[in-house]
């Protein structure tokens, strides 16, 4: 989520409240009441630097490279190469033919409809762990095992050990 979306998020609910005003002005066709709805839109807008078209900057950017791209590849079919009509891939053996079995439009159907399901799935399961409180948890004790002290360890293998020494032994 870009600072953009954030920053119109928390005007969002004013914003749909000067909307819902500007278009019960609309309905009644109050020309000053639309005008003073509209500056403080514009007002609100520009105070918390937001705008709802500046979502449609990046596909805007985009549109002229990929219609420049489709249009590259769909006027490459027409060009006069040999390659074209016998070096195609498993069930397209010409690549100036569209698909006869309908297999690419199918599967790219299937995979962008899976990306926006997968996609849909996630951004709902973020949207519930950032919109509910954490559950607090009981402290708990730390668990530790009981261990013999070091004297008690080396207390039983002196005794365990075989006598060697005369004074070892008396102890």
């Amino acid at each position: 989520m870009t600072k953009h979306n954030i920053r119109f998020q928390a005007v969002n609910p004013q914003f749909t409240a000067l909307m819902k005003r500007l278009n019960e002005a609309k309905q009644t066709r109050d020309q000053a009441q639309m005008a003073v709805v509209t500056q403080n839109l514009q007002g609100l807008m520009k105070e918390h630097d937001v705008s709802p078209f500046r979502a449609f900057t990046l596909p805007l950017v985009q549109m002229p490279f990929f219609l420049a791209m489709f249009y590259g590849l769909r006027n490459f079919a027409y060009t006069p190469l040999p390659q074209l009509k016998e070096g195609g891939f498993s069930w397209v053996t010409d690549l100036t033919m569209s698909d006869p079995y309908w297999i690419l439009p199918i599967t790219s159907m299937a995979l962008t409809n899976l990306v926006l399901i997968v996609s849909n799935h996630y951004s709902l399961a973020e949207t519930i762990l950032t919109h509910t409180r954490p559950v607090p948890m009981e402290p708990q004790q730390p668990r530790t095992a009981p261990m013999p002290s070091t004297s008690e360890i080396s207390y039983k293998s002196h005794r365990s050990l075989p006598c060697r020494s005369s004074l070892r032994c008396q102890l």
